[in-house]
């Protein structure tokens, strides 16, 4: 760029939240998997996600998703389907600490409800709509200086600076038994 920021600000290439993230979310989390997690939602059944979930391995997930929380995935997360939220209520964070999101083979067009965090670009598809936002920390639109294209051809971002808001007020958390403690006043 003009100014140089990537060499003047190198502590600032991380997104802010990622590292958070990584440091704390397996320690708190609600769920945790050791291997692989696929979910897919209908919409007689969609996938409930409440809090914290925390996956060692790659997720698959796509189809409706009731709840609010984040899905983090160590590995890659490949986006099987739409991903829409079942009611007004519902929101989602999906995070890619060390990979990419990945969307189907054979996944033309794509609509995803939900915040994106990744240590790589989305890779894979024709078109991609996002309500919400995309944060990625390697932004490469192909592969190699001369490579083929691996972002989808078109990519669709629909930020709404008031979800932000409205989500703050819906804020899950766990408290560990473990870390709780009283005193009993005796009055």
């Amino acid at each position: 760029t003009k100014f140089d920021f990537v060499s003047r600000y190198p502590e600032k290439l991380e997104p802010m939240q990622l590292d958070r993230i990584r440091k704390n979310a397996k320690e708190f989390c609600h769920e945790f998997y050791e291997g692989d997690v696929k979910s897919e939602g209908t919409y007689s059944k969609p996938v409930m996600v409440w809090g914290i979930i925390y996956v060692q391995g790659n997720v698959r997930i796509g189809g409706r998703v009731a709840g609010q929380g984040m899905i983090v995935s160590e590995g890659n997360i490949t986006i099987t389907d739409n991903i829409t939220h079942d009611n007004a209520q519902a929101f989602l964070s999906l995070v890619a600490l060390k990979g990419a999101f990945l969307l189907r083979e054979g996944l033309g067009t794509v609509k995803i409800e939900s915040a994106l965090y990744a240590k790589n670009s989305i890779k894979g598809g024709e078109q991609v709509s996002i309500l919400g936002n995309l944060v990625v920390e390697n932004l490469n639109r192909q592969a190699g200086e001369e490579g083929a294209v691996i972002m989808p051809k078109r990519v669709f971002l629909n930020y709404d600076s008031n979800l932000k808001s409205r989500m703050g007020n819906n804020v899950c958390f766990n408290i560990s038994e473990v870390l709780t403690t009283f005193r009993d006043l005796g009055i």
